[in-house]
């Protein structure tokens, strides 16, 4: 049950900082706007992208967490330390 948990809470932080990364390459070579402008930090050509990069580590950690807490909730009651001991 370990190895399902660890693999769902990855799965949903990778998952946010794929589209988060997509989104950005589609939007510098299409040259349309996905992302607003108050997500920059600072100014200049790359204050976007490092406010991605500061963001986008938040928004990873937050999907880890959801995922814990779903895979959590979805195995609750059931013993995560090995099979249960026969009766």
């Amino acid at each position: 049950m370990a190895t399902v948990s660890a693999s769902v809470e990855f799965s949903s932080g990778l998952l946010a900082r794929l589209i988060i990364g997509i989104s950005r390459a589609v939007e510098t070579f299409v040259h349309i706007n996905i992302f607003p402008a108050s997500l920059a930090l600072g100014q200049g050509k790359y204050a976007l992208d490092l406010g991605l990069n500061v963001y986008g580590p938040l928004i990873c950690t937050c999907g880890f967490l959801v995922g814990a807490v779903l895979q959590r909730e979805h195995a609750f009651g059931t013993p995560s330390y090995g099979p249960a001991l026969p009766k």
